[in-house]
């Protein structure tokens, strides 16, 4: 039986320490919770444009008999009580122990432990990438998940006569109810906008260029030590996975001096937010009551709630990470002679044998940048490079597209309706094109594009299902959302007109 790999999701990064070790987790950490190791994951890499692949056997997706096995587990309501527990767990491992690497005294430590701090650093992170797994099998790229609960939704729509939709169902019942890192960020901010606003002295200063905020809140400090404590915890905000975006004060000054302009009250914002989650709770119970759902039916509902945040809680702690285990990256890189990036295509091996003998590959590592492949599969991890590389990459196919047709088809992740000029955002560089109003289309959305979100008439992207992060945030903004179109990235291009029926699912060239 012919063996190829499908291409079903990409990124822009150097691939280590994220993509290769939750490839490296999944293939040999799985079998404990699951019963059986993910050995369906390719990854090729070409100049930090990565794009991870499923294995098929002839007709057959290995990624596909692995998501069936999950929700058959996910049957057993303790199982999700563990994979929550244990996720959430891991991702706050992770955070906590970057924290320590971001302020560590690295420069007069022996090599050795640059090596030791580096692989305690992975090991929280495959212990986070492993659970995740679990999460990503559900839903992402079969969609088994989200069609389980839409058809279901469908159903009760139908039985109770409603005149909502199953995606406006699923908008309510599908939107989480623990905040995530940047949902707290938003509500901290709002916190010192109210100090700033009960003191006159303090809303004068804001209304100074940028560079004289901070000099004169020296006198201030029941804000000028919140806001700088913000931006501590913030400053990942942008970090992606190589940065070297890291946020300084000045960008939360910025921010806050706007909303002053603007007229936006903070404690209002807070009493607000916190109002708004309450109303969540509320009106999820009220839909499952009037859609007369049944305890099955609200449990695969709490199913979607759990993924999602933890899903959201995932990615931030991996860009949280990547930002505080920069200073380590670069130590390393500063010892070897390399740049961050080479560094960021070794293997954990290769860093420790290098630390210990001094001796590195450049050409190698270079290499590596052009192109590797690595393959997470029955003889384990491993990565390659040249021409073994480009004959493993010959073996993904890729989504195909028809250009000639005029609409395209995906799953409704926040009903409603929008026109406009569509702005392909791949990565955050890719923000200064997008215009408000604009429709975003993406691969897949992360927190390092939210700002190009929030000027988005609607989302539109080839990616994910109903616990993915467009459909969170989109949730959140109540901006019209269609995902899993799979193909919107290669069938649109910048400048396309479109109009966007995100309660159906369908998005129309004009």
């Amino acid at each position: 039986m012919k063996i190829h790999y499908k291409a079903f999701a990409e990124d822009h990064a150097s691939p280590y320490p994220h993509a290769a070790s939750y490839m490296t987790a999944c293939s040999t950490l799985l079998k404990p919770i699951l019963g059986r190791n993910n050995y369906t994951i390719c990854m090729d890499s070409r100049n930090a444009q990565w794009r991870y692949c499923c294995r098929q056997r002839g007709e057959i997706s290995e990624w596909d008999e692995l998501g069936k096995l999950v929700l058959e587990r996910l049957g057993e309501q303790g199982f999700l009580v563990k994979v929550y527990s244990e996720e959430k767990k891991a991702c706050l491992n992770l955070v906590t122990n970057s924290i320590k690497l971001k302020y560590a005294s690295l420069a007069n430590k022996p090599n050795v432990a640059l090596s030791d701090r580096y692989d305690e650093l992975l090991s929280y992170w495959r212990a986070m990438n492993v659970w995740g797994d679990i999460v990503n099998l559900s839903d992402f790229g079969h969609f088994m998940l989200t069609n389980k609960i839409l058809a279901f939704l469908e159903e009760a729509v139908d039985r109770s006569n409603s005149d909502i939709s199953a995606g406006e169902a699923f908008g309510i019942l599908g939107t989480p109810t623990e905040r995530s890192f940047m949902q707290q960020e938003e509500f901290e901010l709002y916190g010192i906008l109210a100090k700033i606003q009960s003191d006159r002295r303090a809303k004068g200063i804001f209304s100074m260029e940028i560079g004289s905020i901070i000099p004169s809140l020296v006198h201030i400090p029941k804000i000028s030590l919140p806001l700088i404590a913000h931006a501590e915890k913030y400053d990942w905000l942008q970090f992606h996975y190589d940065g070297p975006t890291i946020l300084q004060v000045d960008y939360f000054a910025d921010l806050l001096r706007s909303e002053l302009k603007q007229g936006i009250d903070g404690k209002s914002k807070m009493n607000a937010l916190v109002r708004h989650e309450k109303e969540v709770l509320e009106g999820q119970q009220l839909m499952a009551k009037s859609l007369r759902l049944t305890k099955d039916e609200i449990y695969w509902c709490k199913v979607a709630r759990t993924f999602s945040y933890l899903k959201g809680l995932r990615k931030d702690s991996v860009f949280i990470a990547s930002r505080n285990s920069d200073p380590l990256i670069r130590e390393i890189a500063r010892r070897l002679n390399l740049s961050p990036k080479q560094v960021r295509h070794m293997m954990p091996k290769e860093i420790r044998e290098s630390l210990k003998t001094g001796k590195v590959d450049a050409d190698l590592l270079n290499s590596r940048i052009s192109l590797y492949v690595m393959v997470a599969d029955e003889k384990g991890p491993r990565i390659l490079a040249g021409k073994e590389a480009e004959k493993w990459s010959k073996l993904i196919v890729e989504e195909k597209v028809d250009k000639k047709i005029r609409r395209l088809t995906g799953t409704p992740a926040y009903p409603g309706y929008a026109r406009g000029i569509v702005r392909i955002i791949r990565k955050a560089e890719d923000m200064a094109k997008m215009n408000k109003g604009d429709i975003l289309v993406s691969p897949a959305t992360n927190p390092n594009v939210v700002p190009a979100m929030k000027k988005a008439a609607a989302i539109v992207t080839d990616e994910g299902g109903v616990t993915c992060h467009a459909a969170i945030v989109s949730r959140e903004l109540k901006i019209p959302c269609v995902i899993g179109t799979k193909v919107a990235t290669k069938w649109l291009k910048d400048g396309d007109k479109v109009e966007v029926d995100a309660t159906k699912g369908i998005v129309r060239k004009l």
